[in-house]
């Protein structure tokens, strides 16, 4: 899920009166949109963190959330991936006769467990009644996150002018 911020028109009304290619305009400009995508980057892995009940290592170790900003400056990216995440991620699986269990979801029936290079304790399931293969067993995040990310993204959107106000305050009044 890609995370975009239209501005335009607030943007050009905040700049109203500026002359926008001078050194000190772009200078702030691109630190607040480098503040606003730290920003985006801190509230998401804290909302989707108590949303989910995953530690925030959950999401920044598996590259699930990627920032950049663009070499001009103007524009920054926020990608957070969606994809199910592995069940050992909510907790310590328990393995139990008739499947494993893990803390707050419900069983898998005829899962087992594995130890995995790492340390992990992995969960899995054989796909049919052979030996091989066997599925990695995850669970669905998307229908959590997306709410939290369109609440997220309003309050971004508030919050990029407040920093461009404060780094053109700064930008030009400072240096």
């Amino acid at each position: 899920m890609n995370v975009y911020l239209e501005v335009d028109e607030a943007f050009d009304e905040l700049l109203k009166g500026l002359d926008e290619n001078s050194k000190a305009v772009q200078k702030a400009i691109r630190r607040a949109v480098r503040k606003l995508t730290q920003f985006l980057r801190r509230q998401l892995l804290q909302a989707l963190s108590q949303t989910t009940g995953l530690k925030q290592k959950a999401f920044k170790n598996n590259q699930r959330l990627f920032i950049e900003v663009a070499k001009d400056g103007k524009s920054g990216r926020v990608w957070l991936g969606l994809n199910p995440i592995g069940l050992h991620h909510f907790g310590k699986p328990k393995q139990v006769t008739t499947g494993v269990k893990v803390r707050g979801k419900p069983l898998r029936q005829g899962a087992f467990t594995i130890q995995s290079s790492h340390g992990n304790t992995v969960v899995f399931k054989r796909k049919g009644k052979a030996r091989f293969p066997i599925e990695y067993q995850t669970e669905a995040i998307d229908q959590l996150a997306t709410p939290v990310v369109e609440r997220i993204i309003k309050q971004a959107e508030e919050r990029f002018f407040v920093l461009l106000e404060q780094e053109l305050n700064y930008a030009l009044n400072h240096e």
